[in-house]
Protein backbone atom coordinates (compact mmCIF):
# COMPACT_ATOMS: atom_id res chain seq x y z
CA UNK A 1 0.00 0.00 0.00
CA UNK A 2 1.57 3.62 -1.09
CA UNK A 3 1.08 6.69 0.86
CA UNK A 4 -1.99 8.87 -0.20
CA UNK A 5 -0.01 11.81 -0.54
CA UNK A 6 2.37 11.09 -3.23
CA UNK A 7 2.47 10.08 -7.53
CA UNK A 8 1.99 6.86 -9.05
CA UNK A 9 4.33 4.77 -7.19
CA UNK A 10 7.84 5.37 -8.48
CA UNK A 11 6.40 7.17 -11.55
CA UNK A 12 6.97 10.81 -10.18
CA UNK A 13 4.42 11.82 -12.63
CA UNK A 14 0.77 11.95 -12.18
CA UNK A 15 -1.40 8.90 -13.73
CA UNK A 16 -2.76 9.45 -17.11
CA UNK A 17 -6.49 11.27 -15.95
CA UNK A 18 -7.11 13.35 -18.84
CA UNK A 19 -7.55 12.88 -22.80
CA UNK A 20 -10.83 12.35 -24.45
CA UNK A 21 -13.46 10.19 -22.92
CA UNK A 22 -15.19 7.15 -24.48
CA UNK A 23 -18.51 8.22 -26.40
CA UNK A 24 -21.67 8.90 -24.24
CA UNK A 25 -19.65 9.49 -21.25
CA UNK A 26 -21.08 12.64 -18.84
CA UNK A 27 -18.88 14.34 -16.32
CA UNK A 28 -20.20 12.28 -13.41
CA UNK A 29 -18.77 9.66 -14.88
CA UNK A 30 -15.59 11.17 -16.34
CA UNK A 31 -14.77 12.14 -12.68
CA UNK A 32 -15.61 9.42 -11.09
CA UNK A 33 -13.23 7.54 -13.25
CA UNK A 34 -10.50 9.79 -12.72
CA UNK A 35 -11.44 9.57 -8.92
CA UNK A 36 -10.58 5.80 -9.25
CA UNK A 37 -7.63 5.88 -11.38
CA UNK A 38 -6.28 8.53 -8.81
CA UNK A 39 -7.18 6.04 -5.77
CA UNK A 40 -5.47 3.05 -7.60
CA UNK A 41 -2.18 4.53 -8.62
CA UNK A 42 -1.82 4.77 -4.75
CA UNK A 43 -2.22 1.64 -4.49
CA UNK A 44 -5.37 2.41 -1.98
CA UNK A 45 -8.47 0.68 -1.75
CA UNK A 46 -11.64 2.37 -0.89
CA UNK A 47 -11.23 1.30 2.55
CA UNK A 48 -7.60 2.17 2.66
CA UNK A 49 -8.87 6.02 2.06
CA UNK A 50 -11.78 5.65 4.52
CA UNK A 51 -8.98 5.09 7.41
CA UNK A 52 -6.37 7.31 5.75
CA UNK A 53 -8.72 9.72 6.13
CA UNK A 54 -9.54 9.21 9.56
CA UNK A 55 -13.27 8.26 8.15
CA UNK A 56 -13.65 11.75 6.80
CA UNK A 57 -14.18 9.68 3.33
CA UNK A 58 -16.09 7.02 3.67
CA UNK A 59 -15.95 4.08 1.25
CA UNK A 60 -19.54 3.61 0.46
CA UNK A 61 -19.60 7.33 -0.30
CA UNK A 62 -16.25 7.17 -2.45
CA UNK A 63 -17.68 4.08 -4.16
CA UNK A 64 -20.74 5.57 -4.77
CA UNK A 65 -18.62 8.82 -6.23
CA UNK A 66 -16.63 6.83 -8.29
CA UNK A 67 -19.63 4.82 -10.17
CA UNK A 68 -21.21 7.99 -10.53
CA UNK A 69 -23.95 6.78 -8.26
CA UNK A 70 -23.98 9.90 -6.26
CA UNK A 71 -23.02 13.31 -6.86
CA UNK A 72 -19.77 14.98 -5.72
CA UNK A 73 -19.62 19.26 -4.95
CA UNK A 74 -17.29 21.32 -5.78
CA UNK A 75 -15.75 21.35 -2.46
CA UNK A 76 -15.59 17.90 -2.03
CA UNK A 77 -14.02 17.37 -5.15
CA UNK A 78 -11.20 19.80 -4.43
CA UNK A 79 -10.80 18.01 -0.72
CA UNK A 80 -10.93 14.61 -2.25
CA UNK A 81 -8.29 16.12 -5.18
CA UNK A 82 -5.81 17.48 -2.18
CA UNK A 83 -6.24 14.41 -0.27
CA UNK A 84 -4.82 12.45 -3.08
CA UNK A 85 -2.27 15.25 -3.46
CA UNK A 86 -3.82 15.77 -6.92
CA UNK A 87 -4.50 19.09 -8.89
CA UNK A 88 -8.35 19.30 -8.65
CA UNK A 89 -7.92 19.39 -12.70
CA UNK A 90 -6.87 16.36 -12.69
CA UNK A 91 -10.10 15.14 -11.92
CA UNK A 92 -12.38 17.46 -13.78
CA UNK A 93 -14.30 16.56 -17.21
CA UNK A 94 -13.21 17.48 -20.33
CA UNK A 95 -14.80 20.41 -21.52
CA UNK A 96 -17.22 19.35 -23.99
CA UNK A 97 -16.35 19.96 -27.80
CA UNK A 98 -18.48 20.75 -30.38
CA UNK A 99 -17.74 20.18 -33.89
CA UNK A 100 -19.61 23.19 -35.59
CA UNK A 101 -22.44 22.45 -38.61
CA UNK A 102 -19.76 23.54 -40.64
CA UNK A 103 -17.34 20.58 -39.92
CA UNK A 104 -19.83 18.21 -39.67
CA UNK A 105 -18.12 16.89 -42.90
CA UNK A 106 -14.80 17.13 -43.30
CA UNK A 107 -12.90 16.43 -47.17
CA UNK A 108 -9.51 15.42 -46.96
CA UNK A 109 -7.36 16.04 -49.49
CA UNK A 110 -5.67 12.73 -49.78
CA UNK A 111 -3.00 13.74 -52.32
CA UNK A 112 -1.96 16.70 -50.20
CA UNK A 113 -1.66 13.88 -47.06
CA UNK A 114 0.30 11.57 -49.34
CA UNK A 115 2.83 14.25 -49.49
CA UNK A 116 3.18 14.41 -45.76
CA UNK A 117 5.96 12.64 -43.78
CA UNK A 118 6.18 11.42 -40.05
CA UNK A 119 4.18 8.73 -37.97
CA UNK A 120 1.02 11.20 -37.12
CA UNK A 121 -0.11 11.95 -41.23
CA UNK A 122 0.90 8.00 -41.69
CA UNK A 123 -1.58 7.21 -39.02
CA UNK A 124 -4.27 9.69 -40.90
CA UNK A 125 -3.36 8.31 -44.26
CA UNK A 126 -3.88 4.48 -42.75
CA UNK A 127 -7.07 5.68 -41.01
CA UNK A 128 -8.20 7.33 -44.64
CA UNK A 129 -7.50 3.86 -46.30
CA UNK A 130 -9.71 2.12 -43.58
CA UNK A 131 -12.55 4.14 -44.33
CA UNK A 132 -12.43 3.68 -48.32
CA UNK A 133 -11.95 -0.20 -47.81
CA UNK A 134 -14.94 0.12 -45.09
CA UNK A 135 -17.23 2.02 -47.04
CA UNK A 136 -16.17 0.25 -50.63
CA UNK A 137 -15.30 3.48 -52.19
CA UNK A 138 -12.97 3.47 -54.69
CA UNK A 139 -9.86 5.43 -54.56
CA UNK A 140 -10.13 8.91 -55.24
CA UNK A 141 -7.94 11.85 -54.24
CA UNK A 142 -10.87 13.36 -51.77
CA UNK A 143 -12.78 11.20 -49.13
CA UNK A 144 -15.45 12.93 -47.23
CA UNK A 145 -15.48 12.04 -43.48
CA UNK A 146 -18.60 11.93 -41.77
CA UNK A 147 -19.33 13.65 -37.94
CA UNK A 148 -19.04 10.42 -36.70
CA UNK A 149 -15.91 9.65 -37.48
CA UNK A 150 -13.87 13.03 -36.47
CA UNK A 151 -14.44 11.74 -32.65
CA UNK A 152 -12.95 8.17 -33.12
CA UNK A 153 -10.18 9.84 -35.19
CA UNK A 154 -9.43 12.18 -32.56
CA UNK A 155 -9.54 9.35 -29.86
CA UNK A 156 -6.92 7.72 -31.86
CA UNK A 157 -4.66 10.94 -31.56
CA UNK A 158 -5.61 11.37 -27.97
CA UNK A 159 -6.70 14.56 -28.85
CA UNK A 160 -10.13 16.90 -28.62
CA UNK A 161 -11.83 16.98 -31.81
CA UNK A 162 -11.71 20.80 -32.52
CA UNK A 163 -7.79 19.91 -31.80
CA UNK A 164 -7.65 17.63 -34.38
CA UNK A 165 -9.76 19.83 -36.78
CA UNK A 166 -6.70 22.31 -35.89
CA UNK A 167 -4.05 19.84 -36.90
CA UNK A 168 -5.82 18.88 -39.86
CA UNK A 169 -5.96 22.53 -41.11
CA UNK A 170 -2.58 23.08 -40.11
CA UNK A 171 -1.32 20.00 -42.48
CA UNK A 172 -3.39 21.79 -44.85
CA UNK A 173 -4.98 18.67 -45.75
CA UNK A 174 -8.69 19.75 -45.57
CA UNK A 175 -10.27 19.97 -49.01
Amino acid sequence: MSSARSPAAGSGAWPATTGPPPPAIGCSQQIGQRLRTLRKARGLSLADVEAQSGGRWKAAVLSCYERAARAISAEQLSELAAFYSAPVEAVLPDPPTRVDAVHARVTLDLARLAELTGPEPALLARYATSVRCQRRQQPTWLLSLRASDLPALARIYALPTITLLNQLAAWQVLA
